[in-house]
């Protein structure tokens, strides 16, 4: 329920819905309220007991029948238009208070405190990225910094042409130089050119028997023994005339009188570096030639061929008994 102002008796009547603006203060010609005075009442209370309690207050504080019947048979002043607030001292007992209904002014950030929690978070964030990327950005720029002298320390004295050289660019590298393979065919090798549907070029081969014991591992021991007694051991060396020749094992065939192919056998690929296999480099371009060792686990038969698989010109390589 709405709240309106309630003056004292000792104090001028107020106009109807006049409220005391901020910073007002009664006249002090009018006198203190009575103590515990009311100020504000609800609009359609009955203020009878207030202008009760105001009278007792009186007659107990001592104040005379005489001025308050001369104050009210004199008509009194209404303040709340013209000029009727005071400009001089102010009422010792006099508090304005709030009315009941009638909200308190809040500021801005009373107002807008939300808006504060969701700017803070993110100014903070972006403190922090420009934190990190300015400690990043440092490492970066320490990292690629000029290691160069100084132009002041390096001509404080002049270098000697006789003593001095070039240091090569971090950029250069040496030209690899090719190296000769650690197995070659023996000197009954036979050269035959071979043709594939990606080029073609020169295949020189050469083979011989062994019982496997002057074969070495990678770890500087003899192969397994052969389970046939003897390997066929078949050394290549494959050189790209034109286009490109896919060198491997599998394209090195050992064909029985029979018709049945043998297959590369498995300590093949248990050799040292020697036999090329393990640094094969299979694809040969024009120019480029390899050498590889193969073993078969067979036994010596006559009539034993090898052909290069894929080849269409033909070529045949005869395997001797001996």
């Amino acid at each position: 329920m709405a709240l309106r102002f309630n003056p004292p008796p000792n104090w001028p009547p107020a106009e109807p819905g006049w409220t005391p603006p901020e910073g007002w203060q009664p006249d002090p010609a009018w006198g203190e309220a009575p103590a515990d005075w009311q100020y504000w009442v609800e609009d359609d209370a009955d203020d009878s007991a207030s202008h009760a309690g105001a009278a007792g207050s009186a007659s107990e504080t001592g104040s005379s029948a005489t001025g308050s019947s001369a104050a009210s048979a004199a008509p009194a002043p209404m303040f709340g238009a013209g000029d009727s607030e005071p400009s001089g001292a102010t009422t010792q007992n006099w508090t304005p208070i709030q009315a009941q209904g009638v909200p308190e002014k809040k500021g801005f950030f009373a107002r807008f405190w939300w808006l504060t929690c969701l700017v803070l978070p993110l100014l903070l964030a972006i403190l922090a990225a420009i934190a990190l990327s300015f400690y990043f950005f440092k490492g970066d720029d320490e990292a690629t910094a000029d290691p160069s002298p100084s132009p002041s320390s390096s001509s404080s004295a002049p270098a000697d042409p006789t003593t001095t050289s070039e240091a090569p660019s971090p950029t250069e590298t040496a030209e690899p130089t090719p190296k000769e393979p650690l197995v070659k065919p023996d000197k009954n090798a036979e050269k035959k050119s071979v043709v594939t549907f990606s080029g073609s070029g020169e295949v020189v081969l050469s083979t011989r028997w062994s019982d496997g014991s002057d074969i070495k591992t990678s770890d500087g021991e003899p192969v397994d023994k052969p389970t046939n007694g003897t390997y066929l051991v078949v050394t290549v060396q494959t050189t790209s005339k034109s286009g490109k020749i896919h060198q491997n094992p599998l394209n090195v065939r050992v064909n029985t009188p029979y018709g049945g192919v043998v297959d590369v056998a498995r300590t093949s690929y248990s050799q040292s570096d020697e036999a090329g296999l393990n640094t094969l480099d299979y694809d040969l371009e024009e120019g480029e030639s390899g050498t590889m060792r193969i073993l078969y686990d067979i036994k010596k038969v006559p009539d034993l061929t090898i052909t290069w698989n894929g080849d269409k010109s033909g070529a045949k390589w005869a395997v001797p008994e001996k």
